[in-house]
């Protein structure tokens, strides 16, 4: 799970595909919109965020973690959800495997196309 914030000059894909390589290391070859959004609430300047989920696909590289992180681990749906802070995260965990390994969904992912 990468997270990041939308600079003011992107589009909340294009923050998703920058954070994955800043992150990570990896470069996505395809990504697509997940058909739900994360949302929380900021106490602090009072407002309610709402947040895009995306899935990409990547070609399996070595990963090259940034100085944000120490460590990193390929993990099964239910190691991931037990790992994931929000309950919108865990359920976006499940939609994506759903849609892609057990063709469960009936939602519809939409593919951004990447250059």
């Amino acid at each position: 799970m990468v997270t990041g914030k939308i600079k003011s000059d992107e589009k909340a894909y294009q923050t998703a595909l920058r954070e994955i390589k800043e992150e990570t290391g990896l470069v996505p070859v395809q990504l697509w919109v997940a058909p739900t959004v994360n949302s929380f609430y900021e106490p602090k300047d009072e407002y309610i965020c709402l947040l895009p989920v995306f899935a990409a696909r990547v070609e399996l590289d070595m990963v090259q973690l940034s100085d944000e992180h120490t460590e990193y681990k390929w993990v099964d749906k239910i190691t991931a959800q037990k790992l994931l802070a929000w309950e919108g995260q865990r359920k976006a965990v499940q939609i994506i495997e759903d849609y892609f390994l057990n063709e469960k969904s009936f939602f519809h992912f939409v593919e951004i196309g990447i250059k």
